[in-house]
C-alpha cells in the first residue's frame, strides 16, 4: 500500500513539474509588437506602444482588435498631422516617395511570427495653398497641336507659368494627359470641368483660364478647409482631395513694352521724354527724361586738373598759373614725369603711360617770376626731347618748368603730373642725381599708428632749389606720409610712398603695416 501511495504521489509531482515546464515554454514562444508613429519632418509623435504576449502566427490586425488599438491607429490625428494608415517597417524619413513606402508595408493580415517594430506614417496638414501666376504678355499666343483624343496637353505652347511654395508639385493626371498648367475655355469650366483647351492670341485687358493640379509632395497631406491665396490671378473653381488640389482660375496679360524710345531729347533747361509701346497691341506711355546737369570742368577731386575734368579748362587754368607752384588736383605717381637727360641745349622729358590716356599734352616755360606756361607740345609716346620753349632755343645753365596733362579720347583729364624744374647743362646749375632715404633697400615696416622718418636726401653738384622733396603716398588707407616725410601706419596692409625731387628723380619705398 505505502508503495502504491509513493508511486502516484511521485507522478503528481511529475505532472507539476512537466505542466510548469509547458507553461514557461508556451510563455517563451510569445511574441511583442510595437508601434511607432513618424513624421517626414523627423518627430516622434506619441510614445511607441508595446503589446506582448501575442501568439505567434496573430495576424497585425487581430493584434491591434484584440488589444483595442484601432482608434490609436486609424483615427490618429494630432498637433496638425494625419495618420497614414499603413503599418511600414522603417520610419517614413527612410523612404524617398510614396510608392515606395506602400511597397514596403505590412499588410493587415501578416502574421507576426517574432518581435516585431511596425511604424505609422503620419502626414503633416498643409491649411495654406498660395501659388503665383505669371500673366501672359499682351501680343503672345498659344496653340494645341493635334484634334479630338489626339490631343497632347503636354504640346501646349505658352502653357501658363506657375510657381509653388515648398511642400506642393505639379499634379500629374493620367486621364487627360498633362503634367502642369494649361490654357483653357471659359465654357470647358462652366461645363462639367471638361478640357477644352485654349488655342490663340493674348490681348491686353482680356480674360482668360487656366487649371492647374498642384499636389503635395511626400508626407504632406492638404487640409481639408486649406485656404487657397493665387497671386497674379481669380481662383473661379477648386476641388481638394487632400492629396491635390484641382484649380481654375483666370488671368488677364500685362502689356508688353518694348525698350523704348527718346521722342524728345532731354536738355539742360527742359526735361525730356521717353516712349514705350506695347508689342502686342501697339499702346504707348511715356516717361520723363531728367533735365541734363550742365557740364562740369571739374574732375571727381572737385579740381580742374584731376580725373574727369575738362581737358580744355585744365590748359586755361595752366595758361593762367601765377608761379611755378604744383596745382591742386595733380599727383606725381601716376605720371612720374621727370628730366631723364639734359645738354647744354636740350632736356629729354620721360614718364609713366597712364591707363586710359590717348595723347600728353605738355605745358613749359623758363623758371621765374612772369613765365608763364605755354603750350609746347601734344604726343601719344611715353618721352619727347625738348630744345625749344616758348619759341625759344633752350640756353645753357638755364632752368625750365614743365607740366603734362594725360587726356582720354573724349577730352577729359586722366591725371595732370606735379611740375618739373630741369637746368640745361654749361652753367653753375644743376640737377638732382639721386634721392635716398633712411628705408634700407627701400622698404619700411611700421605697426598700426607708428610712425618712420624717411629723411630724404638728394644728390647732385650746384642744385639751385625750386621746390624740396615732396612725399606722395598710393594708399592713405594703408599708410600715410607728411610734408616732413614722416610715414604713419593706418591699418594692416601694403602700399607705395614716393619721394620726389624737382625734376622728376624719385625713390619708391614699399611700406608694410603691421
Amino acid at each position: 500500500m505505502k508503495r502504491r501511495l509513493l508511486l502516484i504521489a511521485l507522478a503528481v509531482l511529475m505532472t507539476l513539474v512537466m505542466g510548469s515546464l509547458v507553461v514557461h515554454a508556451d510563455d517563451s514562444a510569445k511574441v511583442k509588437l510595437t508601434i511607432h508613429w513618424s513624421s517626414v519632418d523627423g518627430l516622434d509623435l506619441m510614445d511607441p506602444i508595446v503589446v506582448d504576449n501575442i501568439e505567434p502566427g496573430t495576424e497585425i490586425r487581430e493584434a491591434y482588435f484584440s488589444n483595442d488599438l484601432s482608434w490609436y491607429t486609424e483615427i490618429f490625428f494630432k498637433d496638425g498631422y494625419l495618420d497614414y494608415e499603413w503599418n511600414c517597417r522603417k520610419p517614413i524619413t527612410e523612404y524617398s516617395k510614396l510608392m515606395d513606402l506602400e511597397n514596403d508595408e505590412y499588410p493587415y493580415n501578416y502574421q507576426l511570427t517574432e518581435d516585431t517594430d511596425v511604424y505609422r506614417p503620419v502626414f503633416k496638414y498643409l491649411d495654406t495653398l498660395e501659388f503665383t501666376v505669371t500673366p501672359p504678355g499682351c501680343g503672345e499666343s498659344t496653340t494645341t497641336p493635334g484634334e479630338g483624343n489626339d490631343i497632347s496637353y503636354n504640346d501646349q505652347t505658352n502653357r501658363p507659368q506657375v510657381s509653388f511654395p515648398a511642400g506642393s508639385k505639379y499634379h500629374f493626371e493620367e486621364g487627360y494627359r498633362f503634367t502642369g498648367p494649361i490654357w483653357i475655355t471659359k465654357e470647358s469650366i462652366e461645363s462639367n470641368l471638361q478640357f477644352g483647351p485654349y488655342i490663340g492670341p493674348f490681348t491686353y485687358g482680356q480674360d482668360y483660364y487656366f487649371t492647374v493640379w498642384i499636389e503635395c509632395d511626400f508626407g504632406y497631406y492638404f487640409s481639408k478647409n486649406a485656404a487657397v491665396t493665387a497671386n497674379n490671378a481669380v481662383v473661379e473653381k477648386e476641388m481638394n482631395n487632400g492629396n491635390y488640389f484641382g484649380i481654375y482660375g483666370k488671368v488677364t496679360p500685362s502689356h508688353k513694352w518694348d525698350t523704348g524710345e527718346v521722342t524728345t531729347a532731354p536738355t539742360t533747361s527742359a526735361e525730356g521724354v521717353k516712349t514705350y509701346t506695347c508689342t502686342g497691341c501697339g499702346e504707348t506711355y511715356t516717361e520723363a527724361i531728367p533735365k541734363l546737369n550742365p557740364p562740369s570742368d571739374k574732375g571727381k577731386d572737385g579740381t580742374v586738373f584731376g580725373p574727369g575734368a575738362s581737358a580744355d579748362a585744365a590748359e586755361a587754368a595752366i595758361l593762367a598759373l601765377p608761379d611755378d607752384k604744383d596745382p591742386a588736383g595733380s599727383v606725381f605717381n601716376i605720371l612720374q614725369l621727370k628730366a631723364s637727360k639734359t645738354t647744354k641745349n636740350s632736356i629729354k622729358l620721360a614718364w609713366k603711360k597712364a591707363s586710359g590716356a590717348a595723347k600728353y599734352v605738355i605745358y613749359a616755360n623758363a623758371c621765374g617770376k612772369g613765365k608763364k606756361y605755354q603750350k609746347l607740345a601734344t604726343v601719344s609716346g611715353t618721352s619727347t626731347t625738348v630744345k625749344k620753349v616758348a619759341g625759344a632755343k633752350l640756353k645753357k645753365g638755364t632752368y625750365y618748368k614743365f607740366l603734362m596733362v594725360a587726356v582720354n579720347s573724349s577730352g577729359k583729364v586722366v591725371s595732370t603730373s606735379k611740375t618739373v624744374h630741369a637746368a640745361t647743362l654749361g652753367g653753375k646749375v644743376g640737377n638732382p642725381a639721386k634721392v635716398t632715404t633712411k628705408a634700407k633697400k627701400n622698404k619700411v615696416t611700421v605697426k598700426v599708428k607708428k610712425t618712420f622718418k624717411l629723411a630724404a636726401k638728394q644728390t647732385g653738384k650746384k642744385i639751385k632749389k625750386h621746390r624740396a622733396i615732396k612725399y606722395e603716398t598710393m594708399n592713405a588707407k594703408v599708410a600715410t606720409v607728411s610734408a616732413k616725410g614722416v610715414i604713419k601706419g593706418v591699418r594692416k596692409g601694403t602700399c607705395y610712398i614716393y619721394a620726389y625731387a624737382q625734376n622728376g628723380v624719385a625713390a619708391k619705398i614699399k611700406v608694410t603695416v603691421k
